[in-house]
């Protein structure tokens, strides 16, 4: 058994960041969303914290910010390692 065996998957992480915003924030992200629509709440919310980090300067300790950086990782989770893996591929014939 390596140490590496330990190491949490996509799911497993993305699950964390739900239940933390569930947990602090009452926030659930819809996953059956069009990759564009997520994509676009992505940029949105990277937006906004870019902002945020411009405009504050206490921003880390921030709770809105705090929400910010969770939505966006949980949707980035999701967009490069768990939605690739969904694509639907077509089978072949082996007549």
């Amino acid at each position: 058994m390596n140490v590496s065996d330990f190491k949490s998957g996509p799911f497993t992480r993305l699950k964390q960041f739900n239940d933390l915003l569930e947990q602090l924030y009452g926030l659930k992200i819809d996953f059956n969303a069009s990759e564009e629509h997520l994509r676009s709440v992505l940029e949105h919310y990277t937006d906004r914290k870019s902002m945020y980090l411009k405009e504050n300067t206490y921003g880390a300790r921030s709770s809105e910010f705090n929400k910010i950086v969770l939505i966006t990782e949980a949707i980035r989770i999701y967009l490069k390692e768990i939605a690739p893996k969904r694509i639907k591929k077509s089978r072949r014939n082996t007549k």
